[in-house]
């Protein structure tokens, strides 16, 4: 998945969405994840659609120069009605 590319989605057909552990995180900034998920909230059909998303945080190596830190993606949900129910799982309300 690549940042600030809208998904290929016109329908609104979506209630909720999952992403688990994915691996594109690992270079995405707090932008990147402000689009993913102001994108999500636009396919959404429901006032009540969410994201759940399971992340891992574990230290990473640099990679190309660029190292993850969680406080990108921390930053972004913290714009939008979200809670971590579990261990590194979060919703966050898209609606």
């Amino acid at each position: 998945m690549s940042p600030q590319v809208p998904l290929p989605i016109e329908d609104h057909s979506y209630d909720d969405f999952s992403i688990f552990h994915p691996t594109f995180y690992r270079r995405w900034k707090e932008s990147d994840w402000d689009f993913l998920i102001s994108d999500l909230s636009r396919c959404a059909t429901k006032e009540k659609s969410r994201l759940n998303i399971k992340i891992h945080t574990r230290k990473l190596k640099a990679i190309g120069g660029d190292v993850y830190v969680v406080e990108e993606f921390l930053r972004s949900i913290s714009k939008w009605n979200s809670t971590m129910i579990h261990d590194k799982h979060y919703v966050v309300d898209l609606g």
